[in-house]
């Protein structure tokens, strides 16, 4: 399997042929073992080739390099398509953050971390009763776990603002989302679908709590069974719902949740 990292376009030089020298640096990452041949012109950093002043001089490497990456994105595409069987219908890269209005989720190998801005709409006091929500509902094969505690952390683009941070697993395909509509399409999967949807409300009303927010979008496809996320607008039954100042209309969250 090939793997990229995060590449930066300070890679290139600043020369005329500044884009072309970048393409050409990136080709060494992936094929071009034949550059290392010219110790006094080339050296290797962290594994990767790093070209110096040779390139400008030499535009037969550029086109080198340039069949070089033809050349990978050919192999990769073979991969790819005699793996598509066994590939999901959509996916998302490591490292990808989704924004919403009031979170963003960033995608982790094997999990999700969901942040939110402390604030008015989100105060500090809130992440200590997530922790007791989470806590209360590990044991839970239809809800969504958090993999430890949720906690502060700091934005990693805003000095001094800190953010309400919880890591989330299992990893899955949420039901209706900008990117996806993974609805039932019968009889059999609706059934199979309320089932799981039940059993998780169940689980949390059994643990005082009430979802509040039940929707497409906030059940996620996992394997063959379905789980309810979002748990950050739980309330204790037989309390007024958390909602953030003006999304109580949006929400439809105006009401006071009883068991039964």
């Amino acid at each position: 399997m090939l793997t990229c990292g995060r590449l930066s376009r300070s890679w290139a030089p600043k020369c005329p042929i500044g884009e072309l020298t970048f393409m050409a640096r990136l080709s060494t990452c992936c094929a071009m073992p034949v550059l290392a041949q010219s110790s006094s012109s080339v050296s290797c950093h962290g594994g990767a080739i790093f070209l110096e002043r040779w390139v400008p001089r030499c535009p037969w490497v550029l086109k080198l390099a340039g069949c070089s990456i033809i050349a990978v994105a050919i192999q990769v595409y073979q991969v790819i398509k005699a793996q598509r069987a066994h590939l999901p219908d959509h996916y998302f890269p490591l490292g990808w953050t989704d924004h919403t209005s009031l979170s963003s989720i960033e995608f982790f190998d094997g999990c999700v971390q969901k942040r939110v801005e402390y604030s008015q709409a989100w105060p500090k006091k809130h992440r200590l009763f997530m922790t007791q929500v989470y806590t209360a509902c590990k044991d839970s094969a239809y809800l969504i776990h958090a993999m430890a505690s949720p906690k502060n952390s700091p934005s990693p683009e805003t000095e001094g603002v800190i953010y309400y941070a919880v890591d989330l697993e299992p990893l899955g395909v949420p039901l209706l989302s900008k990117y996806s509509d993974q609805r039932p399409k019968n009889q059999a999967e609706l059934k199979s679908l309320t089932k799981c949807v039940l059993s998780g409300v169940q689980d949390l009303h059994n643990a005082n709590y009430g979802h509040t927010d039940i929707r497409w979008q906030n059940i996620i496809q996992c394997g063959n069974s379905h789980r309810l996320i979002d748990l950050e607008f739980v309330c204790k039954l037989n309390q007024r719902p958390f909602t953030p100042p003006g999304m109580s209309g949006k929400l439809g969250l105006n009401c006071t949740l009883t068991s039964g």
